[in-house]
């Protein structure tokens, strides 16, 4: 979910201000339409998660990437665990293991806007392509009623 405004099909090459709820993972082309399709069934009815902001901390392979990592909140985490079944179910692989991932909002380089304990509201679901070594793509919003 990206907390900076976006729109359908934009390509970005600096991240806006955004929660990751799952990490990277790959996919076939042939199957984004299933994917889709299951991300739509688990949404269907689902109401706007509130999550709050816990701590700082950076990851990265080189440790520099400015995030603010989530409380625990049930909500959030059946959402999480069933994106994952999907993507499972769709025969995605994963880029880093779903098991250590830590949900968590990743500043873009100027923001600072985010404090701990400070409340956000997920409206939406972004499903974000990478398309080359420095650009990304919006290809699917999903929302939350």
């Amino acid at each position: 979910m990206m907390l900076d405004k976006v729109r359908l099909h934009q390509k970005f090459s600096s991240w806006p201000l955004h929660v990751t709820i799952v990490s990277w993972f790959e996919i076939r082309n042939l199957e984004m339409p299933r994917f889709i399709a299951a991300i739509e069934k688990i949404i269907a009815g689902l109401e706007p998660i509130k999550i709050t902001a816990a701590n700082i901390n950076y990851y990265g392979e080189s440790n520099t990437i400015k995030v603010m990592e989530l409380k625990p909140n049930d909500a959030l985490s059946s959402l999480r665990e069933k994106l994952i079944q999907a993507t499972e179910a769709c025969q995605a692989i994963p880029i880093e293991t779903y098991k250590d991932f830590k949900p968590h909002v990743t500043f873009n380089k100027d923001d600072q806007s985010l404090e701990q304990n400070m409340t956000i509201v997920l409206t939406e679901l972004l499903l974000v392509a990478k398309m080359d070594n420095n650009h990304n793509q919006i290809v699917e919003k999903f929302s939350l009623n």
